[in-house]
């Protein structure tokens, strides 16, 4: 399996920060170190559109909490119902 990696690079003789996350490392690092933006972009939403990552689809994030683990647990089933019953 492999790993996520978070990348940061600092950019010394400018202000630029480049922070990227990426399944393939040294494609990302090729990218910054020759500050070739248009093609990490060009490939990067070519794979987004093939895989449905956004900007081509919606992703959103429910978060339950409350120190009783029952209530969680109930929000949760009546949230997968409500979901599951919309299609969702």
């Amino acid at each position: 399996m492999k790993k996520r990696v978070t990348l940061i690079i600092f950019c010394l003789m400018s202000t630029a920060l480049l922070m990227a996350q990426a399944w393939n490392l040294d494609s990302c690092v090729a990218y910054a170190q020759k500050q070739n933006y248009d093609i990490f972009y060009e490939k990067e939403i070519y794979l987004r559109e093939q895989l449905n990552y956004p900007p081509f689809c919606d992703i959103i994030v429910f978060g339950i909490s409350s120190s009783n683990k029952e209530e969680v647990e109930i929000a949760a089933k009546k949230l997968f119902n409500i979901l599951q019953k919309n299609n969702i």
